[in-house]
């Protein structure tokens, strides 16, 4: 029998998912080392709340993010 954890989770805010990104922005992340340089990647980010959002490319709409 699967045991239930959420409380364990703390409060979920329904809420959150209709709410404006507190930061959005770029980052370099590092990937490792090559055979001449490291390897650094551009990452998209979008905090909102407790929840970090990463990506590839530039999300248009940073508010309809939901997971």
């Amino acid at each position: 029998m699967k045991k239930n954890n959420s409380a364990k989770r703390g409060p979920q805010d329904t809420n959150q998912h209709n709410t404006q990104p507190d930061k959005i922005g770029w980052i370099r992340k590092f990937c490792g080392k090559g055979i001449f340089r490291e390897i650094w990647k551009n990452r998209f980010v979008v905090l909102k709340g407790d929840q970090l959002y990463i990506s590839e490319k530039e999300v248009s709409d940073a508010s309809s993010l939901n997971s």
